[in-house]
């Protein structure tokens, strides 16, 4: 399949060129919105900090624990590569080195929006190393993020339930724990259940047409964006094994970041328990999902701070964790920047590219 030639798309009309210009002022007063929201959380939070006992934290570490989180990394990002290669093998082969350079191509982009930017990169990327139409890319993307996100909410369950009975009950009780674990989870299976039947969606869809008419343009796209979806979901039922194995791959990788923040923690002197770790790492993870900061500045120290004090943590010790991950994250957005300008990736590129293919696949 021949790349589409950007330059030689016909002119746009004046109205849709005034929507476009709303639109990006619109993402852009979202991005502002963001940077200053993260920033402010994270000036908070760092303000209240000793950093007397922050450099002592630094000053005594066990070095050798950071390095082994760092040796980590890797396996981290062996395993995200492993479950695209598994996603997109439904479709095509795509080869591990190919998968690894997918990934890494949208961290730049995210580690500078709130957005989803980062997972457009890599479905630009995913068509130019496959062959793919767009509309395939997308569906492998949104499979991907959702695979994710599912495990994610998954274990973030198991936070929040610890969070729910020691700050609202004030007393730990095992059963009382299990019990609302079950019921985080089953409003989790509920909802997914809901999402994966094509004419709930639809109805909701039809519902808003009628609440909200004249919005046509908005309603055709939310559409497509539904098509794409389940055009991903019937693709891979068609083979559950491969479901299957990108949950495992999911579930391998959270334990990796998990372990790595862990170790991290114990060259502080931080000796928690694993356990916790596991838990809450996910659970922050989680947090971070939401388009309020970039890369989780600001929102994930708030978390750690909130989370690791129930471990009897301080908040110099959590913060510095914190750090020490945010660092790491740096090393590896900097290996994707430079794959990106590799790859000749721009924004306004990647934005021009999705339009028209969205268009075709639609026609």
């Amino acid at each position: 399949m021949t790349d589409i030639d950007v330059s030689r798309s016909p002119a746009t009309p004046p109205d849709a060129q005034a929507g476009h210009a709303s639109r990006r002022g619109l993402s852009l007063l979202m991005r502002g919105f963001a940077l200053l929201f993260g920033l402010a959380l994270f000036v908070w939070v760092i303000t209240r900090l000793d950093w007397k006992e922050v450099r002592l934290l630094f000053l005594y570490a066990e070095w050798r624990w950071i390095l082994v989180g760092l040796l980590l990394v890797p396996i981290e990002l062996w395993f995200r590569a492993r479950k695209l290669v598994w996603l997109t093998s439904r479709h095509v082969p795509l080869s591990l080195p190919d998968a690894f350079v997918v990934y890494l191509v949208g961290l730049p982009y995210g580690f500078i929006s709130p957005g989803r930017i980062g997972d457009l990169a890599r479905v630009f990327v995913l068509r130019k190393r496959t062959g793919l139409r767009m509309t395939y890319c997308l569906a492998i993307a949104l499979l991907d993020r959702l695979v994710e996100l599912f495990g994610l909410v998954v274990v973030a369950s198991c936070g929040l339930a610890v969070v729910f009975n020691l700050k609202f009950f004030a007393v730990w009780e095992r059963q009382r724990y299990l019990i609302l674990v079950l019921v985080f989870i089953a409003f989790i299976l509920v909802a997914i259940g809901m999402i994966l039947r094509r004419g709930v969606p639809a109805a909701l869809l039809t519902l808003l047409r009628r609440i909200f008419p004249g919005q046509e343009n908005l309603w055709s796209k939310s559409q497509h964006l539904l098509d794409l979806f389940y055009l991903g979901i019937e693709t891979v039922l068609h083979d559950r094994s491969v479901l299957i194995s990108s949950l495992v791959l999911t579930s391998a990788t959270l334990t990796i970041i998990s372990v790595r923040t862990w170790l991290f923690a114990m060259a502080l002197g931080v000796h928690a328990p694993l356990i916790f770790f596991l838990i809450f790492i996910p659970t922050s993870m989680f947090v971070e999902l939401m388009p309020i900061s970039l890369m989780g500045l600001g929102t994930r120290e708030f978390t750690f701070v909130y989370l690791f004090a129930i471990m009897g943590v301080s908040p110099e010790a959590a913060v510095s964790v914190s750090l020490i991950g945010f660092l790491v994250s740096i090393g590896v957005v900097l290996a994707g920047y430079a794959l990106a300008v590799r790859e000749n990736l721009a924004t306004e590129e990647l934005g021009h590219v999705l339009k028209n293919e969205s268009e075709r696949g639609a026609a």
